[in-house]
C-alpha cells in the first residue's frame, strides 16, 4: 500500500493554486524551477501531456507532504506579485500559519 502523503487542507491548496496559477501567476516553466529544488515530479519542461498551469502546480503540489508544501509556498509568498490583490496574498498567509503542520485540526 502506498504511503498518503499529509498535504495542507484543500482550501489552501486552491487559494495557492488560484493565485500562482491561474489568475496572473507563473508561467509552466517557471513552475518547473520553482518546484525543482523541491521534487523533481514534474520532469522536464515542456511536459510531453502539455497540461495547464494550475495541473502543473497541482501536481507538484501533490507531490509533496505539508512539511515541504508550506515552504514552497512561504517562498512564493516572499516574492514581489503586482498583479495579485494583497488581501488574497494575506490570506493565504493567515491559512498557512492558522494550523503548523502536523498540528492540523481534522477537517
Amino acid at each position: 500500500m502506498p504511503l498518503e502523503l499529509q498535504s495542507l487542507p484543500m482550501s489552501v491548496v486552491e487559494l495557492a493554486t488560484d493565485l500562482f496559477a491561474r489568475q496572473y501567476g507563473l508561467s509552466g516553466a517557471e513552475i518547473h524551477r520553482v518546484f525543482a529544488s523541491y521534487t523533481d515530479v514534474l520532469g522536464t519542461y515542456p511536459m510531453a501531456d502539455k497540461p495547464s498551469r494550475w495541473m502543473i502546480f497541482r501536481r507538484g503540489l501533490d507531490a509533496l507532504d505539508e512539511d515541504n508544501q508550506c515552504p514552497l509556498l512561504a517562498d512564493l509568498l516572499d516574492r514581489e506579485w503586482p498583479n495579485l490583490e494583497s488581501s488574497d496574498l494575506d490570506r493565504l498567509r493567515q491559512q498557512l500559519t492558522a494550523d503548523p503542520p502536523g498540528q492540523r485540526r481534522e477537517q
